[in-house]
């Protein structure tokens, strides 16, 4: 069986370059509309232009046999990683810099023009060049690998995978560089098997790095639709859709021996506030009592937004007891911070009902006994806490 590529490295890298142009449009026309995202987006757009560019440069014939020709190409593909590096800061929230880009850019070139001009500097040009481009994807790598968690680790993997096989193959070019020197010009039309595949998988990088790029806008656009999906759009906390999908989850979490407080915390007489001041107002309120609950509940609580004026958090709590003095706690923090944007301060108080949860017991029960806490509590006098002791 003949295991060889059944094209020419001219052939290769001129097709490959062509469908890598257009992997570069697409991604440019894919960018988000605003943000990091989208300016990582440009930049990966623009590398791959460059790499594609380069890569057509080397399959068109003639052009990489003239001073520019080899000058340019080289520069493109070497340099398309300085791009590759800001790219990947602006995935991890990092400036890209642009003028040590630019910098990095001209200084490449510099360097390699006095070994385009020479004869016999071939080997030293691609060395060159590889050795830079080791360097920034390097870069690059330690960017993505700093990249904070955003719901595409998958699609990170991906992209760092991608680079990794694209710095194997630079290590590798390097090396084949330094002990066998550049391609005789006979394996150009009829390369062998080996020098055959390893360029024809190096030239499929900017397509794979435009992929790569692609599955990271994907997985972070899923993640904020799932993270707005099961966000309240007023207060930011989370919505009661996913209630029981992260309560089950702390249950989950939680020690044999542990408890979890669920209150329910309805605001006493918050019509009042909205016939008095109108909904805008209320609606203020509201994001004022979410910071409230936020402030004065611990930070691996989760904190929903059960409906109109109704809250609900589930605290993980040491016993019963712990669980009653939380309820207070919030109950004393809500009344004793009016919302003071208008005069004069709107007063606000919380009728709160406690229940406790131990593990062989049902969330639903533990709400709905939490909930009818909370409407004794109101019955009670209102700015009350009813809980698994005397009412207060």
């Amino acid at each position: 069986m003949d295991f060889a590529v059944p094209l020419d490295l001219r052939s290769i890298f001129f097709v490959s370059g062509i469908s890598s142009l257009l992997g570069a449009a697409f991604l440019f026309g894919m960018r988000p509309r605003d943000g990091a995202l989208r300016e990582a987006f440009g930049l990966f757009a623009v590398a791959v232009s460059m790499m594609a560019a380069g890569f057509v440069g080397l399959g068109a014939a003639g052009m990489p046999e003239t001073v520019a020709g080899r000058v340019l190409s080289n520069v493109l593909v070497s340099g398309s990683s300085v791009l590759i590096w800001g790219a990947c800061s602006r995935l991890a929230d990092r400036p890209a810099k642009p003028m040590l880009m630019l910098v990095s850019l001209v200084v490449l070139a510099a360097a390699l023009l006095p070994l385009s001009t020479q004869a016999g500097m071939q080997p030293l040009r691609h060395l060159l060049g590889s050795v830079w481009a080791l360097g920034f994807l390097g870069l690059a790598l330690r960017q993505l690998l700093a990249a904070p968690p955003r719901g595409d680790a998958r699609a990170m993997r991906l992209a760092t995978g991608t680079l990794v096989v694209f710095c194997l193959l630079l290590v590798i070019r390097i090396a084949a560089l330094s002990v066998a020197g550049p391609t005789p010009p006979a394996e150009l039309e009829h390369p062998g098997i080996a020098v055959g595949w390893f360029n024809l998988v190096f030239a499929m990088v900017p397509f794979a790095i435009a992929i790569a790029a692609l599955a990271i806008s994907n997985a972070r656009l899923t993640a904020e639709l799932a993270r707005l999906a099961g966000t309240d759009d007023l207060t930011g906390l989370v919505s009661r859709r996913l209630l029981f999908e992260r309560g089950e989850a702390m249950l989950a979490r939680l020690p044999a021996d542990g408890c979890l407080a669920v209150l329910m915390i309805d605001l006493d007489d918050f019509k009042r506030v909205n016939d008095a001041h109108g909904h805008a107002v209320g609606d203020e309120v509201l994001r004022h009592v979410a910071r409230l609950l936020r402030e004065s509940l611990r930070e691996d609580s989760l904190i929903v937004r059960y409906g109109g004026d109704e809250f609900c958090a589930l605290v993980p709590v040491a016993s019963e007891a712990a669980a009653f003095v939380v309820g207070e706690r919030l109950r004393i923090a809500m009344a004793t911070s009016p919302y003071l944007q208008v005069d004069p301060p709107i007063m606000i108080t919380a009728s709160v009902g406690v229940s406790v949860h131990r593990h062989g017991s049902s969330l639903r029960e533990r709400l709905v006994e939490a909930d009818k806490r909370a409407y004794n509590a109101k019955a009670g006098g209102r700015n009350l806490v009813v809980g698994d002791r005397p009412m207060l």
